[in-house]
Formats: structure tokens, sequence, C-alpha cells
């Protein structure tokens, strides 16, 4: 069901309808266009009355027909203006996601030690600090999906008392994955941002507890999930809180199932960035080291994603990456980081130049 207000109703006159909808048990979906306001009721219309919410004071006419949006929380067709999404706090700096600048978020698959930790960091912070065009953050898995249960499943706990503390020393906003409910508000006390993993992406309580902190949700797609699941999943963690307190997803495409194992982990679904781009306000990034799986070509598919809209990328970099205790075949060392930072800023600038960023 949706509710056309009259021209020139009043604020106090939609507050006032909006209030009376939540009062059948559900949500509101509000778009203030130029000269009238839409509202739509999401969730169970059938405990509606029709006749009280038609006769209230502003009310132009009711329209008993669902919305046939399948993601409105997110749709663009709602909410036109695009969304930056910040990330940090006082404690550091702050990123801006979907804004002018692009977002490098880089960090060893998994944080094996303070040591490898705060030699990633150092190295990403002095990169920060001679760059005046991008933005970093730092990344690092404490509690690891495996496919495999024999091998390293991360520190847990102390992997993620690490990141925090690594976070101090050098003012880095970061971010590291759940895998459970109780995980979130663990690490929305430690961290900056938390990070739904692409075999989590249907975990529907998993979304909705990570949506409940209100930390900003770095959102990777299944890899044989169309774009149409991957917005409407998103909606699960706005209902659980993070879009009241605007904090917000970041989308984040990571591949798709390939038959060219013998050559690349997954193939790039770069084109996903596009689909986001018109369906959603959101920003999105993309994470080119689970895409391609192989060290070699992540800068060409670094590239690739930037130059088809990426406000960002999600980079594994470990110091050595041959003893990397997982995914030692897919990260990138700090030079080759370094090299793949300064081609996409190149890329970004021209998007920008060109007048095709979005």
């Amino acid at each position: 069901m949706s509710i056309i207000m009259e021209p020139g109703a009043s604020d106090y006159q939609i507050r006032n309808v909006v209030k009376k909808m939540k009062t059948y048990g559900v949500d509101v979906l509000k778009v203030k266009g130029k000269y009238q306001t839409f509202l739509g009721a999401i969730g169970d219309e059938s405990r509606l009355d029709f006749d009280a919410l038609s006769a209230m004071d502003g009310v132009e006419r009711t329209n008993p027909v669902q919305i046939d949006v399948k993601y409105p929380l997110v749709n663009r067709r709602f909410k036109n203006d695009d969304t930056i999404v910040e990330i940090g706090d006082g404690k550091t700096n702050k990123v801006y996601i979907g804004g002018e600048k692009p977002v490098y978020i880089a960090g060893p698959c998994s944080v094996e030690s303070l040591e490898q930790m705060r030699e990633v960091a150092g190295y990403v912070a002095n990169l920060a600090a001679k760059d005046n065009y991008g933005q970093y953050m730092l990344r690092g898995g404490v509690w690891k999906p495996r496919t495999n249960p024999h091998t390293f499943q991360g520190l847990g706990e102390e992997g993620l008392n690490i990141l925090a503390r690594i976070r101090d020393e050098f003012g880095l906003p970061v971010v590291t994955e759940g895998m459970r409910e109780e995980h979130m508000q663990k690490i929305a006390d430690s961290a900056d941002a938390i990070q739904i993993g692409a075999r989590h992406m249907q975990a529907y309580d998993l979304l909705k507890a990570a949506g409940k902190t209100g930390k900003p949700v770095i959102f990777k797609k299944g890899t044989d999930h169309s774009v149409e699941e991957f917005l409407q999943a998103s909606e699960y963690i706005l209902v659980g809180g993070n879009g009241k307190g605007q904090s917000g997803i970041v989308f984040c495409p990571r591949g798709s199932h390939t038959k060219d194992v013998k050559y690349i982990r997954n193939r790039p679904d770069t084109e996903a960035l596009l689909v986001l781009s018109a369906e959603t306000y959101f920003p999105a990034i993309f994470d080119p080291s689970h895409s391609i799986g192989r060290r070699e070509y992540v800068g060409n598919v670094s590239a690739a994603a930037m130059a088809m809209g990426a406000h960002g990328l999600l980079i594994e970099v470990h110091p050595d990456p041959q003893k990397a205790m997982t995914d030692a075949m897919q990260q990138v060392t700090p030079g080759e980081f370094k090299q793949i930072v300064n081609a996409c800023n190149g890329i970004h600038k021209m998007r920008r130049e060109y007048d095709i960023l979005r």
C-alpha cells in the first residue's frame, strides 16, 4: 500500500500519518518530492486500516496496490542522491566511501601476529601520508571461513585485539569479517566497520545483527548470486537498524565461479559495479584479490574495476606473501600495492575529468 500526501501537506501531518502507519506493525518508506510526499508501507499490509488512513489530515489518496519493488530501502528509485559512507572516528583518520576520492582498504588475508600487522600498517600509513588523492584503511581477517577445516582458521579475539591496537597506533580505520551473530558487537567495539563475507551473503540473522550495531557494513556479494539477490539481502542490514543510524552499506562484488580454475580463482564480475550504480544510491568497492586469486593479475583487475566505477578497492597485502598462512597466491607485496594505487588513482582522475564518475 502507498499513500500520496496532498501538495503542501505539512511536516506535522506527514509525521502523524507515518506514526499511524507504524502502529499497524509496518515500516514506512518516505519519499519527499518537490510537490508531494509518497509514503509506502513495507511489511504485512493486511493489518492496515485503509479507511482510517484515508481520513487523516493531509492525505490526498491511498493506493492499496503493494509496492512492486523488491529492495525499496536501497533503491535509487526512491533516493537518487548518492550516499557517502563515512568510516572512522576521532581516534582515526576518516574515510568517505562514495566521495570524490577513491578508498584503498589494504592488509593481509589473516592477522597472523602483532609484528606482521605493524609492518603492513606502517607501510600503508606512510603511503597515505604521501598520497594526497587516495584514502586508506586497514583490513585483516581474525575469524576465517575456510573451505578446508584443517587449515588456519584465524586468531579470533586475539587477532581482534591486535587490530584494535594497530588502529590506535597508526590512526587508520580498520575492518574485519564476522561469521557469527556474537562476533558483530565485538567487532563494533574494536573496529570501524564490519565485513560480511560472500559465504554469508544470505545469512539473514547475521545481517540483521550487523545492522543493529550501527556500524558501516562492507557487504560482499556471493560468488553465484545475482545483483538482485545481493540487493535484496542488503535490506536485512537496514531492517536491523543500520539505515536508521545512517551508517550505511558499502557493496563489494568479488567474483563468480569459473571453469578456468587452473588459471584463475574466480571470474571478476566487474559488471556488477555498473548494475549497482544504476540500482542503488549506496557506494560500491571491488575485491580484486578474491575475484582473480592470482597475485600477478590483481593489478589488472584493480584497474578494470576502477574503470568500471568502483569507489575503492579491497586488496590483500602481505609483507611476505609466500609465507602467508592463508591465500598466499593472491596477496600482493607492499611495493606491488603502491604500483596498483598509482595506476588506479590515474584511472579515477580520468573518470572525473571526463565526467563519468558516479
